[in-house]
């Protein structure tokens, strides 16, 4: 029987937990055998985030069937589950041995194997007879797809690749909780055998592929405490945070040193970047800067402005040169996307960007930003278009900016030379034998061959070594009276024939040389006559036929210069002159260079070529620099783009835009999308005030707009000054539009007053408040008097103790109420 517990943190646990334990110590009945599973997450829960629900899995560990399986909601509501929390799982011990693989997948939904995120795995050795505790952790860095990616043993957790294996745990009764009353019909999972794992398994003190306080992040193990490209997490890098040009990584945590040029961190969160724009009328040049007034404006590094300098455009409430703003490029509001991998940028009204340390923008596109990591992309290495290729048995990778080779399985480069790719075939090269440089060699009348990576070495035929010294080789001919068939078959006064003790020698071996029986036509040591040895020549092994020596060549040589002296002085395994046989060159085909690896032909492309039609006979018929259908790789055809013919150019797409259209948004995919106008930007008109220039309107049309104010407070006609490109007249208190706001008095009534505002196309002093009541208007060599606080100036009227009175009469004067 088995039961299922989901419990909750809290003080309560503990005491339920404590009197379970005094009613299980008083009772006559073992305790029952408990796993705790205990769940603590960072990851976002419940349906408004990321983990929306968990399965538990208890499995077998080396059949992998189910104890347990279960899915958990994490909606938080009722009795949905909620992390950190505990599930507890009570098996009986007869179903259960020591191991378990425990199991806990975080997921998206409800639907098994279609919400799965991703799994943590622990294979745990438990208590047979008590209770434990297994802690779990759903990290959010494993929610990234290269954290997941851990060696065999390893899981993703709190820390990056973990340890699946944790060993023995400890008893923990007492923090485990008791298990509750819901029932879970018992699933056999069949027996359960420690001894079915090996125990060096188990063990988990083993080291792990990285040293202590280092994770495994792209197979290389780095700090993630202070490396700016994992910090914290594998692959969070510090320089993808918003807007920052310098950043640092300290205690797993992005630090930003310093912002792009225009922004800054005003908050101080550094996890958000430089987030604050310092164009902006509240952060103006310095954060926290605001800009007052009634028309506020920001000029960038000049702070607070009351208009724009010529080469900038007011936009909204900010001065921006549009042909440098990142967000105003090319005209107000047109905003920068952010450039991947790099920094944005505004250049002559276009957007583009420049790249960060290690990335490139090698398809010239703005859209993808720097879309290659030169470090690792095997078809730009180090620089675009700079294409790794492998000879033979290998493929081509790029490690930190090199073209380097992987060899296949059973070969090695062993000659160092990349270009004819890992030549040496470690399983049956007798000069590579396993590894580099190991030669298979035999001594005296043995032959000596590579099998399987191994030197296997052999007697010739019709010797043995019988003195087992394996310094001189085989020495005892099997056609020796003293070795006759076998080591130790000594014919003492009579001869041998054949492997057999004889009196005398006839038919195959008619002639006796000390004591042998040989046929001196064909036996290589007594060759035409008793004596006669055949040399031994390099390469080769001697043979006799017709009483005449001759020679045979080891495997892998050749006799290509017929001259018996020198042996087989042609090696053909690896010789391109020579590939297999003496007459057998490796083509010389177009752009191409050639290797041979075990006899046979290979062919790889010159750099900047490639085979793309897979016909050997034309070579590498693409050359990647100039072709529209293959630029820079296989496959990759420039275009077709709208209004313009593709061109190919060094390796990397571009294109000449059609007659009369232009590339405006320096976008490829869209081609030449805006039609041109021939004049445009050229003067069309000026004013006093103003400059109008030719602008394109997108159907090959252009119209007059008007462009930069010139002449900005100069007189332009009598009474009136260039003001924001506009001649305007003087207003009251000898004031324009552009004081907007400045105090004014209505004539002839100091009671009253006005500011200056901009009525149509002149500024003019409007009526806004009145002086406070009791404010002296005594005119020039009139009675005394003061402003009745609506806007008249009254008498003053005293008392009888001379005094004021307020309850005179109300006089109006110039304007009154």
């Amino acid at each position: 029987m088995k039961t299922i517990t989901v419990l909750r943190w809290s003080a309560m646990r503990r005491l339920a937990a404590m009197i379970v334990a005094l009613v299980t110590l008083g009772s006559c009945k073992p305790a029952p055998r408990q796993i705790i599973v205990r769940i603590e997450t960072d990851i976002p829960q419940g349906a408004m985030g990321t983990l929306r629900a968990m399965r538990v899995q208890l499995k077998h560990p080396t059949t992998a069937d189910d104890f347990y399986d279960r899915v958990f909601p994490l909606d938080g509501t009722g009795g949905g589950f909620r992390l950190p929390g505990d599930v507890a799982v009570t098996l009986s011990s007869d179903k259960v041995g020591t191991i378990l693989d425990t199991r806990v997948t975080a997921m998206r939904g409800q639907v098994m194997d279609q919400d799965e995120l991703f799994t943590v795995r622990a294979v745990a050795t438990f208590p047979r007879e008590d209770a434990v505790t297994l802690w779990v952790y759903l990290a959010n860095r494993c929610l990234i797809l290269e954290n997941q990616q851990c060696p065999p043993g390893y899981t993703c957790g709190r820390y990056g690749c973990e340890q699946e294996v944790r060993g023995p745990l400890p008893s923990s009764r007492m923090d485990a909780g008791a298990p509750e009353t819901s029932v879970v019909p018992p699933r056999d999972g069949g027996s359960m055998d420690a001894s079915a794992m090996d125990a060096s398994a188990m063990d988990a003190s083993d080291a792990g592929p990285c040293a202590p306080g280092r994770s495994l992040c792209s197979a290389t193990c780095v700090d993630q405490q202070s490396d700016p490209n994992h910090c914290g997490v594998c692959g969070r890098r510090c320089s993808d945070l918003s807007g920052v040009d310098a950043t640092s990584c300290v205690a797993g945590e992005c630090r930003v040193l310093s912002c792009q040029p225009g922004l800054d961190n005003c908050d101080t969160q550094d996890a958000n970047g430089c987030e604050t724009d310092l164009m902006s009328v509240t952060d103006c040049n310095r954060c926290r800067v605001r800009c007052e007034g009634a028309t506020p404006l920001c000029g960038g590094a000049r702070g607070c402005v009351s208009s724009c300098m010529s080469g900038e455009t007011m936009c909204g409430s900010i001065c921006a040169n549009v042909q440098s703003s990142v967000l105003h490029c090319g005209m107000c509001g047109r905003e920068c996307a952010e450039f991947a991998n790099g920094t944005r940028a505004c250049m002559a009204g276009r957007c583009t960007g420049t790249c960060s340390a290690g990335f490139a923008d090698c398809d010239g596109a703005a859209a993808n930003g720097c879309e290659v990591a030169l470090g690792t992309d095997v078809n730009h290495c180090g620089a675009c278009r700079n294409a790794c290729t492998a000879g033979a048995n290998a493929a081509p990778q790029c490690r930190a900016g090199r073209c380097e080779i992987v060899c296949d399985p059973g070969f090695e480069d062993c000659d160092g030379n990349a270009a004819n790719g890992c030549e040496a075939d470690l399983r049956n090269s007798n000069d590579h034998c396993g590894r580099c440089r190991q030669r298979c060699v035999g001594a005296a009348n043995q032959s000596a061959m590579c099998v399987m990576g191994s030197c296997s070495i052999a007697c010739r035929p019709g010797f043995a070594d019988c003195d087992m010294n394996a310094g001189n080789g085989c020495e005892a001919s099997l056609s020796s009276p003293a070795t006759c068939g076998s080591c130790g078959n000594n014919c003492g006064a009579s001869m041998c024939s054949a492997g057999v003790c004889t009196m005398s020698c006839s038919g195959a071996t008619p002639t006796s040389c000390a004591g042998s029986c040989v046929d001196t036509q064909s036996n290589p040591s007594h060759c035409g006559s008793c004596s006669a040895a055949c040399p031994v020549r390099p390469n080769s092994t001697p043979t006799c036929g017709g009483g005449r020596c001759s020679f045979a060549c080891n495997p892998g040589w050749s006799d290509c210069n017929r001259d018996p002296l020198d042996g087989c002085e042609t090696r053909i395994e690896n010789n391109v002159l020579a590939c297999g046989s003496c007459t057998t060159p490796c083509g010389d085909f177009t752009n191409t260079q050639a290797a041979c690896s075990g006899g046979m032909c290979s062919y790889m492309c010159t750099a900047g070529f490639g085979d793309c039609n897979r016909m050997q006979p034309d070579g590498c018929e693409e050359n990647f620099s100039t072709s529209v259908a293959h630029c820079g790789r296989c496959g990759n055809e420039c275009g077709p783009y709208a209004n313009a013919t593709p061109v190919c150019s060094a390796g990397a797409c571009s294109l000449v835009c059609d007659a009369g259209f232009e590339n405006a948004d320096g976008i490829l995919s869209n081609g030449c999308e805006r039609a041109t106008c021939p004049m445009e930007g050229t003067v069309c008109m000026m004013t006093a005030c103003r400059v109008f220039r030719l602008v394109c309107m997108g159907d090959g049309t252009s119209t007059c707009s008007p462009a930069e104010p010139t002449n900005e407070g100069v007189m332009c006609n009598m009474n009136a000054r260039c003001v924001s490109g506009e001649c305007v007249s003087y207003g009251d208190g000898g004031v324009s539009c552009s004081d907007a706001g400045a105090f004014c008095r209505p004539s002839g009534n100091v009671c009253q007053v006005g500011s200056i505002v901009c009525m149509g196309p002149l500024p003019t002093c409007v009526f806004s408040a009145h002086e406070p009541a009791g404010t002296d208007c005594t005119p020039a060599g009139g009675p005394p008097s003061e402003c009745n606080g609506i806007g008249g100036c009254v008498p003053t009227v005293f008392g009888d103790a001379g005094t004021r009175s307020d309850s005179g009469g109300i006089v109006e004067m110039d304007g009154g109420a």
